[in-house]
């Protein structure tokens, strides 16, 4: 007899973390390097091409778009990080392809940091059929990090990324996840959290936000020394290096340190992985 959870058709959390995360089989990754990130526009993509091997009866292609990037701090203030990449994921079996065919793999590259209040937009990841249309898998980047300035520290607000940026073509499609910023205080002081966004297929279907603790202090009633934002973005992804990187994290925004203001951090580029067995 079917359960209720059956008949209705209700996800359990072992449902969502099953549907995420790597499947047995061989692995082709496509991912940003040093070396292809030193062309004078982010908005460069990294291009590849998947050629069938022999033997192989399924392929599962995993497309994860880049993180946005967060806003350049502007005056006294604060605001959400960029948003996450979507997810996608896409099967197709024997029936659908041929050994050797070729699949062009794009993957996005980490934004700049941003000069100005709000950050870059995340740049897109894709898997594209060349023989046929077939396939056709994409991931939007992460939506744009924006500063925000605050009256004073004693106004309790919360800020995110207005944009949830789309994936398509897959079986499965997970929008990526806004960045958030809750300003709150106590007395002369603002205890603020900020919510770095990571997208789906990661460690669970639907992705979601780390959160992390900034203790600032106004000086002199007016400047707000938040900097420790965007070094504490680095801790949960928002920068990435030859050593590898977490796909699709929205980039901090960057506050002010002794008055001086610092630019939006970068969000990580895509990510592509191609499971064949």
């Amino acid at each position: 007899m079917a359960s209720l959870r059956t008949l209705l058709n209700i996800e359990t959390a072992a449902d969502l973390a099953g549907q995420a995360g790597a499947v047995p089989g061989k692995q082709w990754i496509a991912q940003v390097t040093c070396q292809q990130c030193q062309f004078d526009s982010y908005a460069d993509w990294c291009c590849n091409v998947f050629i069938v091997p022999s033997g192989t009866s399924e392929i599962i292609f995993d497309v994860w778009g880049g993180g946005g990037g967060g806003g350049r701090s502007a005056c006294c203030g604060a605001g959400g990080p960029g948003g996450s990449g979507a997810w996608a994921r896409r099967c197709i079996n024997s029936e659908q392809f041929s050994v050797g065919d070729c699949y062009r793999v794009t993957v996005g590259r980490a934004t700049y940091c941003s000069q100005s209040q709000t950050g870059c937009a995340g740049n897109y990841s894709c898997v594209c059929s060349i023989e046929n249309s077939n396939v056709r898998v994409c991931s939007e980047g992460g939506g744009r990090g924006c500063w925000y300035c605050f009256a004073g520290c004693c106004v309790t607000n919360a800020y995110c990324t207005c944009e949830q940026k789309c994936a398509y073509g897959g079986d499965i499609n997970v929008k990526g996840h806004p960045g958030c910023y809750w300003h709150r205080c106590l007395e002369d002081h603002c205890y603020d959290k900020v919510g770095f966004a990571y997208p789906g297929g990661l460690n669970n279907k639907c992705g979601g936000v780390v959160w992390t603790q900034v203790c600032c202090k106004y000086v002199h009633g007016s400047a707000l020394q938040n900097y420790a934002i965007g070094i504490l973005g680095s801790t949960v992804g928002s920068q990435y290096c030859c050593n590898g990187y977490m796909p699709g994290v929205g980039g901090g925004t960057m506050g002010t340190e002794d008055g001086v203001c610092r630019c939006g951090l970068q969000g990580t580029p895509g990510l592509v992985r191609v499971t064949y067995r």
